[in-house]
């Protein structure tokens, strides 16, 4: 009889020795379980918190980018910053004047043109194409910022084709089409590209600006210089 209670006595403790880690196992199982659920959470809080606050930040930029160009008449794109800026005129006029680029209803654009990054306080960048068709007598065009010649155009091109400045480009005497952007000096006399206009840079100011394509007629041969097709694009960069 004490035997058989010996051995149910000893039964039971291997049962409870087995038990007892088993349970042990089970909640240490869980346990951990609930404390990475509980940090990921915690993480994904912090992520969502700044996430938010990124994005509260992007959105007050972008609207104050969209107020200040409206004031300013000035084209955005949806993420708030300028946008190509483009205007173009279908009709036909001409010009004799060989002593100075005169206006010819443009097209023109205004812009305002963003400080660029790394370069000095109040220095802005522009990209330009421009382009027009030209009848046979030669004919010059040039970018006008503000009423005054833009800096930076061809003066090679005004030494050899003889314009009254440094142009955006010139056409060849005897040779109708459409001429453009950038300045190529060729063995024809001309200082201009053929095809798609392609954009040239500009160093300019910070802040708002107009800017207009301006003719002038080579001289070389004919009496007048025809244009018609023009087109202006301008796009500031940051």
């Amino acid at each position: 009889m004490q035997r058989r209670w010996m051995l149910a006595g000893l039964a039971l403790v291997a049962i409870v020795a087995i038990a007892v880690p088993a349970l042990a196992g089970v909640s240490g199982g869980k346990q951990p379980r609930r404390f990475d659920v509980s940090q990921i959470a915690t993480a994904s809080r912090v992520k969502a918190r700044h996430a938010l606050g990124v994005a509260k930040k992007a959105r007050k930029r972008a609207n104050r980018a969209f107020r200040v160009a409206k004031t300013k008449n000035v084209p955005v794109n949806v993420a708030g910053a300028p946008a190509v800026a483009f205007a173009q005129v279908g009709g036909t006029v001409a010009t004799a004047s060989t002593s100075s680029y005169v206006p010819l209803g443009g097209p023109s654009v205004t812009v305002a043109v963003p400080q660029a990054s790394s370069a000095p306080p109040g220095t802005g960048l522009i990209e330009v194409a421009a382009q027009a068709h030209i009848d046979d007598d030669a004919g010059a065009v040039a970018l006008f910022q503000d009423g005054s010649p833009m800096p930076g155009q061809s003066d090679v091109c005004d030494q050899v084709v003889g314009t009254p400045g440094p142009p955006l480009f010139t056409s060849t005497d005897g040779l109708s089409g459409t001429w453009g952007t950038p300045a190529t000096l060729i063995f024809t006399g001309n200082c201009g590209s053929t095809g798609p206009a392609g954009p040239v840079m500009f160093v300019t100011t910070a802040g708002t600006h107009t800017y207009e394509l301006r003719y002038a007629f080579c001289g070389c041969a004919g009496t007048d210089a025809t244009f018609s097709q023009r087109k202006l694009w301008v796009t500031p960069l940051g």
